[in-house]
């Protein structure tokens, strides 16, 4: 009965036509299989015979099929690569692909030595960082190169990577690579097991996850890439003795009623609001697997008022400067927009354009008629952004003057709002001030670290086939593929052994550079790992947690309607941890704090000064800073990029034209004409002028040898203490016996009111000064003794300029 029913469903399916079921069926699964018996009975030979020729029909009816997508597939991907490249020659553009395809030629030892001394290179040392990501096509045209400096006497070949972080497969990269450089002949390895960033806790679960992925249950269809992974990794061992915290929260699936998120963003964000409350200075890392989940997690951030840098940019519309432009606009465009309306009617543009009747959109559409007849429509939005400056703080003026940037750059083909509108809103550029709260994709967050870690989409499929259309399979893993064809479907592979293996051999692949991905995410967190999961099945990063979980701890409800499949560690971390960073160092910095690029900017920072009395006075960062009001920091900010288009006075006047370019330059596009004409003002007068000619100097028998202006620097000073910042403006000059002597020009824009107001700053800046000194001799070699500092108070129109020498024995007048 059972034969019977088997060879009906194929003969039904083949008069249907429908391949997807008659490849399901499982009489055929076991003609392919060669296996000897269906049903507990032995398969005849001559009814063996008779499927395996129907077999080979469906798979060449569906090989044709996979034939012709693969065909399409290519197509297209010919016809864009023939658009692009016709772009690219245009514009005279090439991508790294490109650099990599014209160097292929240069690759043999003596090409490339040829190819180098023509840019007047001899590479006797070869340092390669982050080799893990390199990729095939890198590697050919670096092999012969790295070759010759490992076995070369006299060169050297040093090698950094990390098999278990290779993500970028889909660009040819492999782990394989770094793992066979590590058996040639000559080379010495180093395994570096032991983490300065891991607390003990996350070291425990990293080593429970991925110390024995070959006996999780998760993997077992994949069981190839969990053995290649258990291969290489080594158990993990911390210098980190800071209390760390790692747990796994099953939530409730759906969305949650009372904020419109998904239940385990709601989660997510209530633990973080709870950790950033108590501890507002912690770096804070939320990695995900796409960019698409990125909106949710904002919305959920925004709803708890957590303020969060998105990795790759936030549209500008998170200003509220930026947006009450948009609505102007809006209500220029569509007089019908009450909401516009309404919300420039109560803002102060309304004011700034001298608009009366404030209700009405015929109002608005005059006055912006009448700016635009005077100003053009680039120059008339633009004008309403710099007159909005002084209103908003600094976060939004760095937008508003984005918002200038990009209307610049907008190609106004017609007076139509809209399309720039749009363009507006769409536009993602990159977040103006760095945040604690950091959301980026787990690609993104690779190098970087935080003191916690959140990972809320661990529900994702390990793999996603739709994101995959072509699958390319490689014989060896160093050689390019050897069989690349569409992706194939399961009912193909499952009467098609030789398909099938292909695609379990590329799915291991896939699923190797998932664990990767994993391991990076896991990895960021200093002392704190927050992972979420809910009830949804399948082999999923979350799957592959439960399973390196289950020996190491038993699941336990929480507080939150929550469930925590693993928990471990002190769940009060941030009130443990010491508030230096995880090496222990200060860093002084003379105009802006330094702070670490995954660090959010701490206001009350204390730094050490050791200049004022033995053994340092201690200090906030804005005391040290003078943080003055915004409006004071916006003209100090312009007047230095205008100063640095001054070199010597004497020889050349800036015109108006050159300081508003300088500015534009440097990215200060929303400052209005008036900070110029101050500027040239300032630069009129007699004191200032004297300062910036080289007849200061040479009046004093010292000849002008290099000007820098608005010079970077970094240097750690004697006391071991590190020190960045900016010289406003450094002379280097040589006296008649020829020996070095440096003056440091520092320009102030304080606000002065006598006599009094000037000795008072003077003393303030004494510090800082000193600290310049130093820098500037340990920084360009010269004497200490021969450097000089000068602090050039600008004044006002009311106050004249001031400027006097400053060291710690006192100051002197720089005029007598």
């Amino acid at each position: 009965l059972t034969w019977e029913r088997a060879i009906d469903s194929i003969k039904s399916d083949l008069l249907r036509e429908d391949l997807k079921n008659i490849t399901a069926n499982t009489l055929l699964q076991k003609v392919v299989d060669r296996e000897s018996h269906f049903a507990r009975a032995p398969i005849p030979s001559q009814a063996r015979s008779t499927l395996e020729k129907v077999i080979s029909s469906i798979v060449s009816i569906l090989e044709y099929e996979l034939k012709k997508r693969a065909e399409a597939y290519y197509s297209v991907l010919d016809g864009f690569y023939r658009f692009f490249t016709v772009i690219k020659d245009e514009k005279e553009a090439l991508t790294y692909s490109d650099i990599n395809r014209l160097l292929l030629p240069y690759k043999g030892l003596r090409e490339m030595e040829y190819l180098l001394s023509k840019c007047g290179i001899r590479i006797s040392h070869l340092l390669l960082d982050e080799f893990q990501d390199t990729s095939l096509e890198q590697w050919e045209v670096l092999e012969e190169t790295a070759l010759s400096c490992i076995r070369d006497k006299g060169k050297s070949f040093f090698c950094v990577g990390d098999p278990k972080q290779s993500l970028y497969g889909w660009r040819g990269s492999t782990s394989k690579l770094i793992e066979n450089i590590s058996l040639m002949d000559g080379i010495k390895t180093t395994n570096a097991s032991t983490t300065y960033r891991c607390g003990k806790e996350i070291v425990k679960a990293l080593n429970g996850v991925f110390g024995s992925l070959s006996l999780n249950g998760s993997m077992k269809n994949y069981r190839y890439a969990a053995e290649a992974w258990q291969k290489r990794y080594v158990s993990h061992t911390t210098h980190n003795k800071e209390p760390s915290f790692v747990v796994l929260k099953r939530c409730p699936d759906g969305i949650e009623p009372n904020r419109d998120l998904p239940a385990v963003l709601d989660v997510m964000s209530r633990d973080l609001h709870h950790i950033i409350k108590s501890n507002p200075y912690l770096s804070v890392g939320i990695l995900v697997r796409r960019n698409k989940a990125i909106p949710d997690i904002m919305k959920a951030l925004t709803s708890l008022n957590l303020r969060a840098s998105e990795e790759g940019g936030n549209p500008l519309t998170d200003s509220v400067a930026v947006e009450l432009i948009l609505a102007f606009l809006r209500a220029v465009e569509y007089p019908e927009d009450r909401i516009s309306l309404y919300h420039v009617s109560n803002s102060p543009l309304c004011d700034i354009l001298g608009i009366s009747n404030k209700g009405e959109s015929a109002s608005l559409k005059d006055a912006f008629d009448s700016v635009v007849s005077r100003r053009g429509l680039k120059g008339t939005i633009c004008f309403l952004a710099r007159k909005l400056y002084p209103y908003f703080g600094r976060f939004e003026r760095k937008r508003l003057q984005q918002f200038i940037e990009m209307t610049l750059a907008f190609p106004f083909s017609e007076c139509r709002l809209k399309p720039f509108i749009t363009f507006v809103e769409a536009e993602r550029v990159d977040s103006p001030s760095l945040r604690g709260i950091r959301v980026m994709t787990i690609h993104q967050a690779k190098g970087l670290e935080f003191d916690c870690v959140f990972l809320p989409e661990l529900d994702q499929p390990l793999i996603r086939y739709s994101a995959y259309r072509v699958m390319a399979v490689r014989d060896d893993p160093l050689m390019p593929p050897s069989y690349i064809t569409a992706f194939p479907t399961k009912d193909i592979c499952r009467i098609c052994p030789d398909l099938r293996e292909k695609r379990e051999k590329f799915e291991n692949e896939i699923v190797e550079q998932e664990l990767s991905a994993l391991y990076v995410a896991m990895s960021r967190a200093r002392f704190g790992l927050y992972m979420y999961t809910t009830n949804k099945r399948g082999i999923t990063f979350a799957s592959v947690l439960k399973g390196g979980f289950e020996k190491l701890s038993q699941q336990e409800n929480s507080k939150d309607n929550t469930e925590l499949l693993y928990v471990s560690g002190n769940p009060k971390w941030w009130q443990k941890i010491s508030k230096k960073g995880p090496d222990g160092r200060k860093t002084i910095s003379l105009r802006k704090p330094v702070v670490e690029k995954d660090m959010p900017p701490k206001r009350g920072w204390k730094i050490i000064s050791p200049y004022l009395e033995e053994g340092g006075v201690e200090s906030t960062v804005g005391f040290q800073l003078d943080l003055r009001n915004e409006s004071s920091l916006v003209r100090g900010d312009a007047l230095h990029a205008c100063f640095e288009a001054v070199e010597w006075i004497d020889e050349h006047f800036p015109s108006f034209g050159e300081i508003e370019e300088r500015l534009n330059s440097a990215g200060d596009r929303a400052i209005n004409a008036d900070i110029i004409e101050e500027f040239l003002e300032i630069l009129s007068r007699p004191k200032v002028k004297y300062m910036l000619s080289k007849s200061f100097y040479l009046n004093k028998g010292l000849t002008p040898i290099e000007l820098y202006r608005e010079k970077k620097f970094g240097v750690i000073l004697k006391s071991g203490v590190p020190v960045q910042g900016v010289f406003d403006r450094v002379v280097i000059l040589e006296d008649s016996s020829g020996e070095r002597h440096i003056e440091v020009l520092d320009f102030k824009s304080d606000n002065l009111y006598g006599r009094e107001s000037l000795d008072q700053r003077i003393r303030y800046y004494t510090p800082q000064m000193e600290l310049y000194k130093e820098a500037a001799s340990l920084f360009f070699g010269i004497n200490c003794e021969n450097v000089e500092g000068i602090l050039l108070f600008l004044g006002t129109k009311k106050v004249e300029p001031e400027a006097v020498y400053v060291s710690n024995r006192g100051f002197r007048e720089a005029f007598r």
